[in-house]
């Protein structure tokens, strides 16, 4: 079988582009691997690349996406036609179907919102089975002003219904995308993106935390977690790997508290496994998230978890098990259970005991397997 991703691209560090990689290596096994996107290309490997870039759309349809970004005046039926056409001209499309049908592909997955309403878009012109992945929460697509699916509700509806099978990452998006846009669903969970035969002796009096630095991860309310932390505790310290946006901001906030000496902001690290093997707990602040795979890593090095109570961690952490989960976004309550991991070794180890544990349910058998399940039902 021929089996493609229609992905934006997959030399970058991010959780779409990782997954992405690991599911094709499996894949690979035992079927053909066809990458279609901008910039892609995975040394060692056999896969077949299209090097793929969809164009940004000329004036009128950027005026078009601009508008749409800024009101809800273009998002009834028949408005959002045209921001349906603005968003993906004809020319492109045409494009993305020519390729699909001159590779013969049996199947075709689209990595993320946009790619996936370009299958619903081109579906009934292909022969191919169309699958779209939302690898991100249905509150993030939806709710987050000016970013990802914001104000295309209508369109995505109407495009991803045309989909043979859409997958999604928990039984909260299912239900929400199903009572809100009438999309049925599959819930497949991420795969983890690597295994290790080591895992943290948790003895390092260090938190871990790591994302790119916007408001989106929720380093703010880390940085005043830690303030309220720091003052019963004198020992711990915490480390931010990852850059962004927000860098300054969370600089000022470090000096303002006078936790210069207790914080640091790392930059990027080129092995996150390296840090983890040297953390005693880490640390997932964020606002929203689709599946963290840095959740995933943190499980399988057995190192514990204390993050918010938002949709992403149901599947992955359960309170009092592989760490915490706090009220979101109660910042005296996280510093409560920081100290508490922090000051109770025993706990520690057991969370760390149960976080090996649970990883296991994100092996690349057991995920792959469900995938194969899916892409069998519609052959």
């Amino acid at each position: 079988m021929k089996v493609a991703f229609l992905v934006s691209e997959l030399n970058g560090v991010g959780g779409v582009a990782s997954v992405v990689k690991v599911l094709a290596k499996r894949f690979s096994e035992d079927n053909e691997i066809l990458i279609v996107g901008r910039n892609n290309n995975i040394p060692d490997t056999d896969y077949k690349f299209i090097n793929w870039n969809p164009d940004g759309g000329n004036v009128f349809e950027k005026f078009i996406k601009g508008v749409n970004k800024k009101t809800r005046l273009l998002c009834g039926e028949r408005m959002s036609k045209i921001v349906e056409k603005a968003t993906f001209p004809k020319r492109v499309l045409r494009e993305l179907i020519n390729i699909i049908n001159e590779e013969h592909i049996d199947v075709i997955i689209g990595a993320a919102g946009y790619y996936s309403m370009m299958l619903g878009a081109i579906r009934s012109y292909v022969k191919t089975m169309t699958i779209g992945w939302q690898l991100n929460s249905y509150d993030a697509y939806f709710n987050t002003a000016g970013k990802y699916m914001w104000h295309k509700d209508r369109i995505y509806s109407r495009l991803v219904g045309n989909l043979d099978d859409y997958v999604v990452l928990n039984d909260y998006d299912k239900k929400k995308i199903k009572d809100e846009l009438n999309i049925n669903s599959t819930v497949i969970a991420n795969i983890k993106t690597y295994e290790s035969n080591e895992t943290s002796d948790l003895q390092s009096k260090e938190f871990m935390a790591a994302g790119h630095l916007w408001n989106g991860k929720g380093f703010d309310l880390l940085i005043e977690s830690f303030k309220i932390f720091a003052e019963k505790n004198n020992e711990w310290k915490l480390k931010i790997f990852g850059v962004g946006p927000d860098k300054d901001r969370l600089e000022n906030m470090i000096r303002e508290y006078r936790l210069d000496d207790r914080i640091s902001l790392m930059g990027n690290t080129d092995s996150t496994k390296r840090e983890f093997l040297k953390s005693g707990c880490f640390l997932m602040p964020s606002r929203w998230e689709g599946m963290p795979m840095i959740i995933l890593e943190s499980l399988e090095m057995g190192v514990p978890v204390i993050a918010y109570d938002i949709t992403a961690m149901e599947p992955l952490v359960t309170d009092g098990m592989e760490g915490f989960i706090v009220k979101k976004f109660d910042t005296n309550a996280y510093a409560e259970k920081m100290l508490e991991i922090a000051e109770n070794d025993e706990l520690r180890h057991e969370c760390g005991r149960n976080a090996r544990i649970k990883a296991r349910q994100f092996s690349k058998e057991i995920i792959s397997e469900k995938w194969i399940e899916l892409m069998e039902k519609h052959i």
